[in-house]
């Protein structure tokens, strides 16, 4: 019994409407400028990450 006391007044706070319609998520997809920009971001991860094997950019490079 306490369960159904309950019920009403979870789909009440989430805003349940019985007869409105429903809404729905935007489906976003990527673009060409979006994988345009994830390639330079690649591209610089990867060059940072040989720079930084071949010993540029180290403060102590006894250390590590």
């Amino acid at each position: 019994m306490r369960r159904f006391g309950e019920l009403p007044i979870a789909i009440e706070s989430r805003g349940f409407v019985p007869m409105a319609r429903g809404t729905f998520y935007l489906e976003v997809r990527a673009s060409r400028v979006d994988y345009l920009v994830a390639l330079i971001l690649l591209t610089l991860v990867l060059v940072a990450v040989y720079l930084r094997l071949m010993g540029y950019g180290t403060v102590f490079p006894d250390v590590i």
